[in-house]
């Protein structure tokens, strides 16, 4: 992948879609499960991103992915999948990548400074305070 690559994205489809930009808070891995805290302006309680089946996660300063501003899309979302040249194409390109790129999917979840970049064989699930088990009236 060159720097010239065209990033392709499609929205991922939440109960926050009308939010537009979030703000990461936190990143947990316990070996399992991927969690990430995401706060949005107009949401009061927090929101969690978790990920099952995880090959791979980054976080990057979001000057330092560049490229996906400019993709079709990239102003509508704070949660898409990465269709195209993002960092799962790079890695195919990679003789030492030794994971089925076939069976993983890029997500991005894209903050006002930190963004995540997660490669994975599960869609994420979406968790927060008035939707949960323990809330379940």
């Amino acid at each position: 992948m060159d720097k010239n690559s065209v990033v392709k994205i499609e929205p991922v489809d939440t109960e926050f879609n009308e939010q537009r930009v979030s703000d990461v808070r936190g990143v947990n891995w316990d070996g399992c499960m991927l969690k990430v805290h995401v706060e949005f302006d107009n949401v009061e309680e927090p929101v969690y991103v978790c990920f099952f089946g995880v090959d791979g996660f980054r976080v990057l300063d979001e000057f330092d992915l560049n490229e996906f501003w400019w993709a079709d899309n990239a102003d509508l979302t704070w949660l898409c999948t990465v269709k195209e040249g993002g960092w799962l194409s790079l890695e195919k390109t990679r003789s030492g990548f030794l994971s089925d790129p076939e069976g993983l999917t890029e997500y991005l979840i894209a903050g006002n400074t930190e963004c995540v970049s997660i490669l994975t064989t599960a869609p994420p699930t979406i968790i927060y305070a008035s939707k949960n088990a323990l809330n379940s009236n």
